[in-house]
């Protein structure tokens, strides 16, 4: 499953892969997922395509915090307690937008 989602605030998009077979991503048969910076703003996390559902959204937690690091890198914000809010606030967003988008697939599939 692949979604895509734009951060309208930031004006960046993070697409989400699911069911990915993580060999073609990397070689360490261990890695649950990945996030990767493909360009400029734009984000992929990549989660491997046999977790259950805790560990799906660990992985996607872990992943969506590296996003987060890297949209704040992008914008020149330092990732210190004192700005924290803003990693909190963003990451958030990621997981429960993605959650939302997912449950909605997921019951757009079973109805039809």
């Amino acid at each position: 499953m692949k979604t895509r989602l734009k951060v309208p605030i930031f004006n960046c998009f993070v697409t989400l892969f699911t069911d990915v077979d993580m060999a073609t991503i990397d070689e360490d048969d261990n890695i649950l997922g990945v996030a990767v910076q493909i360009g400029d703003m734009d984000y992929t996390i990549h989660i491997k395509n046999d977790l259950d559902e805790s560990e799906f959204y660990t992985t996607l937690s872990h992943e969506a915090n590296h996003v987060v690091c890297g949209i704040a890198d992008d914008l020149g914000i330092p990732t210190t307690f004192d700005n924290s809010e803003f990693h909190c606030y963003l990451h958030d967003y990621l997981i429960n937008e993605f959650k939302k988008r997912i449950e909605r697939k997921k019951r757009s599939t079973k109805n039809g």
